[in-house]
């Protein structure tokens, strides 16, 4: 969100709901969902000898849909550095589900995935020793960089974009090696599967391959497919919002994702279709966040040269325009490198018209209209999927129940939220939210933009001995409805949510999450009530 400095002192001091008015018929209003086209945004990163080229134009593009040649309509090229040097810090009592510790709304952002879930215990010291060498350039640097931690206990998050990265690093120097259970499970029922079908071909019989051993295998492959789709699931949420490219380097051992039985028999065997499922859902997920993902192999320089999942990974990196790493001692340098690929991006646009029934994947390819361009390396997501399907009832979508209970903020809507004490009513609060409204998926009815949102809120009270009891508020709608002037003030303010929370004097943490009807976008985040 776009949000002027003064809405973050007015959002402080409370501001009024955006009403309905009529207004005149325009339908090219910027920002805004058209009824028959789709915008298609394609961030390319070209690089020559691993350093971003700068001075490219829209002419150096050809862009490729499914073949078909389609002429770039939108154009535009981003800097992770803009040269605004003093931005305003949010207001006191102020937060935001996009904006960075400095005020700004980062144009690229790095994700490091500590993935000690997919990673043997002997390998996580060398990682996370690479990870600190890695934060430590990122705090000189001032990068954008967000980290977390999987492991057997879940997803745990050292500090996002809007941490400052020296808190991070000191976040990082209390990280623990962990047990990889699943891991060592998986891959030791998976040999063992593998001994006894090899004992099978030679004795010639097909019982050698016992039932509870091959259950064992698929149990923990299972759980680590779907444990890991998860959290790429919850960081894709918390990337979706953020405008440009995001990378995220995944560090780990192994990686528990197969696309087809010949990468490895083993393991999509015991890969269960429901776990491909997921697996094909977060690559969605991962496609439509803009999310470029650089698998690292932890396990540094290795006899044989190349990883058995080299495959995986590199099918990983190639479908949404990352790269792998793999045999090199060299995990921060290849950090580097995908904050590096970041520095300089260039957005191509162009509109497709919607079909109802399309949701295939669409393959996408960008050529350089340049004499050099066989020397440069052109990176970008391999596709979009078709935007045509029925919709689920938004109070069907587990996503908001979801949102709700993570501890991770979802950025798909764009939030600015502040609570203050009432000044008519004891003892409650008064919320007000402002919602970015080009994430809404508005419909164009006679002369009127026309919408719906749905809040819903939980508060945790804080006891006097600093205990939370949680207290789930009941479920309300707001109607988006929007003429034409009322559309351009709302995109330059965010469309305003009011709600009074009656918290009985106590004080506490209120969860927030807004959903849009129109396209199942959502937002979430904390916002303090009576605590600074």
């Amino acid at each position: 969100m776009r949000v002027p400095r003064g809405l973050l002192l007015a959002l402080a001091l409370g501001l009024p709901e955006s009403p309905a008015q009529e207004g005149t018929d325009r339908t090219d209003a910027p920002g805004v969902l058209r009824v028959d086209t789709r915008l298609v945004q394609v961030d390319v990163v070209v690089l020559d000898d691993d350093e971003p080229v700068g001075n490219l134009t829209a002419e150096d593009f050809t862009i490729f849909d499914d073949g078909v040649p389609r002429e770039v309509e939108v154009f535009t090229v981003t800097r992770s550095n803009p040269p605004d040097a003093a931005p305003a810090p949010l207001s006191e009592g102020v937060v935001s589900n996009r904006i960075d510790w400095r005020g700004q709304v980062p144009e690229s952002a790095t994700v490091i995935l500590m993935d000690r879930f997919n990673t043997l215990g002997m390998d996580q010291p060398f990682m996370d020793h690479q990870a600190k060498d890695f934060l430590d350039d990122a705090v000189k640097n001032n990068d954008r960089v967000a980290v977390y931690e999987l492991s057997d206990a879940g997803l745990a998050l050292f500090g996002d974009y809007r941490t400052p990265p020296e808190r991070i690093r000191r976040a990082l120097d209390g990280a623990r090696p962990r047990h990889a259970l699943a891991l060592e499970s998986s891959l030791g029922a998976l040999d063992d599967v593998q001994m006894d079908q090899q004992l099978a071909a030679f004795t010639g019989d097909e019982n050698a391959a016992t039932p509870f051993e091959t259950q064992v295998a698929d149990y923990y492959v299972q759980l680590r497919a779907l444990n890991t789709s998860a959290a790429l699931e919850a960081i894709a949420g918390q990337l979706a919002g953020l405008p440009g490219r995001k990378n995220l380097v995944w560090l780990a051992s192994s990686f528990p994702f197969t696309f087809n039985p010949h990468q490895n028999p083993h393991l999509y065997r015991a890969t269960t279709f429901s776990a491909r499922e997921r697996i094909d859902e977060v690559s969605r997920l991962m496609t439509d966040a803009n999310v470029a993902i650089y698998p690292v192999d932890v396990r540094g320089l290795m006899i044989g040269g190349e990883p058995t999942e080299l495959s995986i990974m590199t099918t990983l990196a190639d479908m949404t325009g990352g790269r792998a790493s793999y045999n090199t001692n060299g995990l921060a340098n290849a950090m580097r490198q995908a904050v590096r690929d970041a520095e300089i991006t260039y957005t191509l646009g162009f509109y497709v018209t919607e079909a109802g029934n399309d949701t295939s994947f669409h393959e996408l390819e960008v050529r350089m209209d340049r004499e050099d361009s066989e020397d440069l390396d052109v990176r970008h997501r391999r596709g979009y999927y078709g935007f045509g399907g029925e919709e689920p009832p938004l109070g069907d979508r587990p996503g908001l129940d979801e949102a709700l209970a993570s501890a991770f903020d979802a950025a798909s809507l764009g939030l600015l939220a502040t609570a203050g004490p009432s000044e008519t009513t004891p003892g409650a609060y008064d919320l007000v939210v402002a919602v970015d409204v080009d994430d809404l998926g508005l419909s164009r009815q006679g002369d009127r933009w026309v919408g719906s949102l749905t809040s819903r809120l939980l508060f945790y009270a804080v006891s006097q001995d600093g205990q939370e009891a949680g207290r789930l508020l009941p479920v309300e709608t707001y109607p988006v409805v929007l003429d034409d002037r009322l559309l351009e003030s709302a995109r330059a303010t965010g469309f305003i949510l009011h709600r009074r929370i009656e918290t009985g004097g106590q004080i506490g943490h209120l969860r927030v999450v807004v959903a849009d009807a129109g396209t199942g976008a959502i937002g979430s985040l904390w916002v303090p009530l009576g605590i600074d």
